[in-house]
C-alpha cells in the first residue's frame, strides 16, 4: 500500500515533466537476503523493487534492475557505473530515478574538509547482499554515487 501511494504521489508530482521527457531512466536495487552476519533478512524488499521496476516500466522508463542474488557490492558498483555512463548525454528535461530497497546504515567516516583537515562525517550506505554491517568497505556509499 505504501509503495502504491509513493508511486502515485511521484506520478502526480512529476506527471507534466514525465509526459514531456524524451528520456526516462531508472536504477532499481533490492536486497532482502544477506549472506553475512550483522544484518537481519527482510521480507518484502525485493518484491518492492520488482514492483517499482514494473510501474516505472509502464510509465516508459528504461529500468536497470539489480535485485536479489545479483545485488553484491561488486555487481552494484558495476551496474551503477554503467547506469551513470548512460546518463551523461541527458538534458534538463530528462528524468533519472534511483531506488534502493533493503537495509541502509549511517556510519562515521573520515573525510578531508575544504581546509584539508580530516574530519568525521556521518555517511549513508546501502547494504548489498554480501555486506558486513560494521565494515564500510563492504557497503555501497550513497555519497560516492552522487559524486560519480
Amino acid at each position: 500500500m505504501k509503495l502504491t501511494l509513493l508511486l502515485a504521489f511521484l506520478f502526480l508530482l512529476c506527471s507534466t515533466q514525465w509526459a514531456t521527457a524524451q528520456t526516462k531512466l531508472a536504477f532499481v536495487a533490492g536486497v532482502e537476503r544477506y549472506e553475512k552476519s550483522g544484518l537481519t533478512n527482510l521480507e518484502f524488499a525485493e518484491d518492492d523493487a520488482r514492483q517499482v521496476q514494473a510501474e516505472l516500466t509502464k510509465l516508459g522508463f528504461k529500468v536497470r534492475p539489480v535485485i536479489g542474488d545479483e545485488a553484491s557490492l561488486k555487481n552494484l558498483n558495476s551496474a551503477i557505473d554503467g547506469f551513470i555512463a548512460s546518463t551523461k548525454q541527458l538534458n534538463k528535461s530528462d528524468i533519472v530515478i534511483v531506488y534502493f530497497s533493503g537495509h541502509g546504515v549511517q556510519k562515521l567516516t573520515e573525510r578531508k574538509n575544504a581546509e584539508g583537515n580530516t574530519i568525521e562525517v556521518e555517511e549513508p550506505f546501502f547494504c548489498p547482499k554480501d555486506a558486513l554491517k560494521n565494515d564500510v568497505t563492504t557497503l555501497l556509499s550513497l555519497n560516492t554515487i552522487l559524486k560519480r
